[in-house]
């Protein structure tokens, strides 16, 4: 790197010498050389004498825009220190203007005060001398919501100022006012007549007003009770409906206001904790909702399941079973809804109780068909007992019957195989009731009636 530097006959050397690279150049080269040596250096010189306009040119170009753009900042600053000035004096003469407004308004500012505090006062005052009239007119015009509302917040303006022996008056009114509330919230809580949803929202009153949660939460399932049981007597007197109305009328019904007391009561008894109560509340409450619910669940299956008795084998099958699928689903949904409790019976006993029972049905139609279809026989062979072609007779008899039961079990099976269609909620053959279910059809209904039928033909 040094030794190139250093070198004379390099032309891009600092060192360079043009004496001694000439006198080389005549000495070790042809003329032919040395020319277009010559004609080489000619170029390179016009070349890098055209690169050297070409940026004296960019570089006056940049200079002038540097030189115009300074300029501008130049006259740019001299405008904002004008401005800034300006602002400077501007701020100095407001705080000057604050400042006397201050201390012009520090007495009116103090007065102010006194006066909101006084104002605010006796917003409070005049809503405890109206308290007691405006409770009775809101029990009147049965708002207890409100009512409970406006008497919680006098309670916090009682802890305040309740010591004053002229508020000894309205406290008495108020309480005597509070004794009559809760003795019409308890009343409504007992009428069975009442919906879920109301129960619940006169419970979540009653526990504001401060009632022992353990006697309430026993009333409000008591109460809640008879209002289903109601509900449970309505559905008995709907013979005349059809299975999926019946089912959809239970579910509306029966279902909705029992899952929402079960979530009203969840919400305010076991999620929430009570000092006034033992340790085990929500323990106690959690054990009596479990039975509550499915007391009542219990109750609802035995009547669809007495339903489903008295329809089955009479109507389509189709139709029971989409109605037994929406209950089915209803169910899973209550499962989902109530987490926490454990619904111990479903709709699948049913189902298999229904397929059991259409079996016997189906059973009993496959036999009275055959011993009908036997008899039509017997009597077909004494009426041609005269007749030469008693064999080919015979044959033809055997064939017809042989095919019109074949028909008849491919129609039973049909009827049967809906019990197993995918599309349902509910699968029988996940339950291991329901697999016992499947192999008590093949063994009660085909096994048995091959048994008969042969029984039969031996007597024949």
């Amino acid at each position: 790197m040094t030794e190139h530097a250093n070198n004379p006959y390099d032309m891009d050397s600092s060192a360079f010498d043009s004496e001694k690279y000439l006198e080389k150049l005549l000495k070790d080269c042809t003329l032919k050389q040395i020319m277009d040596t010559e004609t080489a250096v000619i170029k390179d010189t016009q070349t890098l004498h055209s690169d050297m306009q070409t940026l004296v040119y960019e570089n006056y170009n940049k200079f002038i825009s540097a030189t115009d753009t300074i300029r501008k900042m130049k006259s740019d600053f001299k405008e904002m220190e004008s401005d800034m000035n300006l602002l400077r004096n501007k701020m100095n003469s407001i705080t000057s203007f604050s400042e006397q407004i201050t201390d012009t308004l520090q007495g009116t500012r103090s007065q102010l005060c006194r006066l909101s505090e006084k104002h605010s006062l006796l917003k409070r005052l005049q809503f405890l001398s109206s308290l007691p009239a405006k409770l009775k007119g809101l029990i009147e015009e049965q708002n207890y919501a409100q009512a409970v509302q406006d008497y919680l917040h006098a309670q916090k303006v009682f802890a305040q100022y309740g010591r004053q022996p002229s508020f000894d008056g309205i406290q008495r009114d108020c309480a005597s006012i509070l004794l009559d509330l809760k003795s019409r919230l308890r009343n409504d809580f007992q009428m069975a007549s009442n919906s879920a949803q109301s129960l619940s929202e006169i419970g979540e009153l009653l526990l504001q007003l401060d009632e022992k949660p353990a006697d309430l939460a026993n009333e409000m399932l008591t109460c809640a009770a008879k209002r289903l049981h109601e509900q449970i007597v309505l559905l008995q007197d709907q013979t005349e409906r059809d299975m999926i109305e019946f089912v959809d009328m239970g579910i509306e019904g029966f279902l909705n206001d029992l899952t929402l007391v079960v979530t009203s009561y969840f919400d305010m008894f076991v999620t929430k904790i009570y000092d006034k109560e033992s340790d085990d509340f929500q323990e106690r409450s959690l054990r009596q909702l479990n039975v509550f619910l499915n007391q009542n669940i219990d109750k609802y299956l035995t009547l669809v399941h007495d339903r489903v008795e008295s329809d089955i084998g009479f109507g389509d099958t189709q139709i029971l079973l989409r109605a037994l699928d929406r209950l089915h689903r209803r169910l899973l949904a209550m499962r989902n809804i109530c987490r926490g409790l454990e619904i111990q019976r479903n709709t699948v006993d049913i189902i298999i109780a229904a397929a059991h029972q259409l079996c016997e049905a189906h059973s009993k139609s496959l036999k009275d068909h055959f011993s009908d279809s036997l008899s039509s026989v017997r009597l077909a062979l004494v009426s041609a007992k005269s007749d030469n072609n008693n064999g080919a007779n015979l044959n033809e008899l055997i064939t017809n019957l042989y095919m019109s039961m074949l028909e008849k079990v491919k129609g039973v099976l049909q009827d049967l195989l809906v019990f197993l269609q995918t599309d349902w909620s509910f699968n029988i053959k996940a339950d291991y009731k329901g697999v016992l279910c499947v192999e008590g059809i093949r063994e009660s209904l085909l096994i048995e009636y091959q048994i008969f039928q042969d029984s039969c033909v031996i007597f024949l």
